[in-house]
């Protein structure tokens, strides 16, 4: 059984939806569901809707209940231009399928490229051990892969389409600009598995927002790897966004998320900034008793931000991060487009920026009362009772809803951007719910994610990684401009250790280091300021972390 949301049961979608949700991204640990309309982690009949990210995979536990990506922007004339939806219960900015000529696309075409394309590794792997390629030996997914050229591209219900611009990525092995598998091209894929779809915000309506449209074709990908270790619990979701509107400044996107969590109505929420990362945790340590609740056993789940606008040799700091109230209330559910640019500019609905309210433990704060303005809420590691959380602020347990945002960028009309994010999640746990809570395996998880980005794993790791590893890896101080200090486990055997650190692009930086009893000391001091990754190596063992330097 999948998570009824309860919320929007009543509302029917059935005169703007074109299709349910088509596929799944399900080669690990996670089986989430990607949809047409770009919203992500839901199935949907002509009614209802209903959570399809179920971790683990087979076990009726859903971790989530929706995602979309959201942007705004505001053009030469100082009009606000929005792209943001959540269920679709007012209707779509978001319609399957290209821009045409004139930016725009009609439902005709938009019904054409209603469907997602899936391919597995060992299906690319198997195409190219063949030697002559036909028709009746090219698996499906490598036949029909949308790319600009494919003779054999399919579209809903099998119809053709004609590709004549760049679409799917692909490697040319006869170098000719065009995609024919007969010739032995394949899809270029990342992951083990992988998901392509299109999809823009000029179709037939643009009721999700209200607003006026942006003109984005995105092109977008969702990925992951059946690997030994932490690899099982993350997904990789790529976009690239191109601009046919306008030059837009003030240029922002984001991504909206429902983390249920199981049981939805237990949610707290909070955010580390220097990796980026907003994550999710229960307020109660247990979840209910329904099927697709996690009871006593109860794992972390986050999104980071790994590449977005403005990152260059350098990571960028988000922009906002701030969650809001399943209701109509002034801190709940946007309706409008300027309400959604509220939400992906650190204010809740009703214009009101958010302010670091903490007064102390057991001092209910949402946000909304005296202190300084933030970009970001609820920062502070929940197992430190002198830093903001809500569970160090005692608030009441809810059903979340959270949007994490880039800073504001110019986008000129034509150009594209990279936005990419991960779903990582812990392994179920103790000491994962309020208020005994760690964030030690959400952390180690998200630094596996940025890593494994950066540096495509081999076909097996061979490296002992997982969530719940003892001894891990601690960085202080955190940010530091010249020294950082790494504590690792004691251990007793000889094996040889070594520390690496990377930059954002995966670069190895040479840093000098010393080695003590149970510290390693780098002097970080030549280093530009920016987001770093540390990786130990120590036998068949590897732990990470992430530090900034200012």
């Amino acid at each position: 059984m999948r998570t009824l949301l309860i919320a929007i049961t009543t509302v029917c979608i059935c005169s703007t939806t074109l299709f349910a949700q088509t596929d799944s991204l399900d080669i690990n640990n996670i089986n989430s569901g990607i949809s047409l309309h770009g919203n992500m982690w839901g199935t949907q009949d002509s009614v209802l809707i209903y959570s399809h990210c179920e971790f683990p995979k087979g076990s009726q536990k859903q971790l989530a209940a929706g995602a979309a990506i959201w942007m705004e922007g505001t053009d030469s004339a100082g009009q606000l231009h929005v792209a943001a939806q959540a269920y679709g219960q007012h209707g779509y900015d978001y319609w399957p399928g290209p821009l045409a000529g004139n930016d725009s696309l009609t439902r005709s075409i938009s019904d054409l490229w209603g469907r997602t394309w899936k391919v597995n590794r060992s299906d690319v792997n198997a195409f190219k051990a063949i030697g002559t390629h036909t028709l009746l030996n090219t698996p499906t997914s490598v036949l029909e892969w949308p790319a600009k050229g494919n003779p054999y591209a399919k579209g809903t219900r099998g119809n053709n389409i004609s590709i004549i611009n760049d679409m799917a990525p692909f490697i040319d092995v006869d170098g000719d600009g065009r995609y024919d598998p007969l010739k032995g091209d394949y899809p270029d894929i990342k992951g083990d598995q992988m998901i392509w779809w299109i999809f823009s915000d000029n179709g037939p309506a643009h009721n999700g927002s209200n607003g006026r449209p942006m003109k984005m074709e995105v092109h977008a990908s969702a990925y992951a790897y059946n690997r030994v270790g932490m690899l099982q619990n993350i997904q990789y979701y790529e976009y690239n966004v191109i601009n046919k509107g306008t030059n837009y400044r003030n240029y922002r996107t984001g991504v909206w998320t429902d983390m249920a969590l199981g049981y939805p109505l237990d949610n707290y929420v909070g955010f580390d900034s220097s990796r980026r990362l907003e994550y999710i945790y229960n307020g109660a340590s247990f979840n209910g008793t329904c099927s697709y609740c996690y009871g006593s056993s109860i794992p972390i789940a986050g999104i980071s931000i790994i590449q977005m606008p403005g990152d260059a040799s350098l990571l960028q700091p988000t922009g906002s991060f701030i969650c809001y109230s399943n209701d109509f209330s002034p801190r709940g559910n946007p309706d409008v487009d300027t309400e959604y640019y509220n939400c992906l500019n650190a204010r809740f609905r009703n214009g009101q920026h958010l302010h670091n309210d903490y007064k102390g433990r057991r001092t209910v704060s949402n946000g909304t009362g005296s202190g300084p303005k933030v970009n970001y809420i609820f920062n502070g590691d929940p197992a430190d009772t002198l830093q903001w959380s809500e569970c160090a602020s005692g608030n009441g347990p809810g059903d979340r809803r959270e949007v994490i945002a880039t800073n504001d960028y110019y986008f000129a009309k034509y150009a594209s951007s990279k936005f990419v994010f991960a779903l990582v999640v812990t392994d179920r746990a103790d000491r994962s719910a309020c208020p005994n809570i760690t964030l030690t395996n959400i952390k180690k998880i998200t630094d596996s994610a940025w890593y494994y980005y950066y540096n495509t794993p081999p076909a097996t790791t061979g490296i002992i990684e997982t969530a719940n590893t003892t001894g891990a890896l601690n960085l202080y101080p955190n940010p530091a401009n010249s020294i950082i200090n790494v504590t690792r486990a004691a251990s007793n055997n000889n094996d040889e250790e070594s520390i690496s650190v990377y930059d954002v692009l995966g670069r190895n930086i040479q840093v000098a280091h010393t080695s003590k009893k149970d510290v390693i000391e780098l002097n970080i001091s030549a280093l530009q300021n920016g987001v770093f990754t540390i990786i130990y190596r120590k036998g068949n063992t590897q732990l990470s972390g992430v530090f900034v330097k200012n």
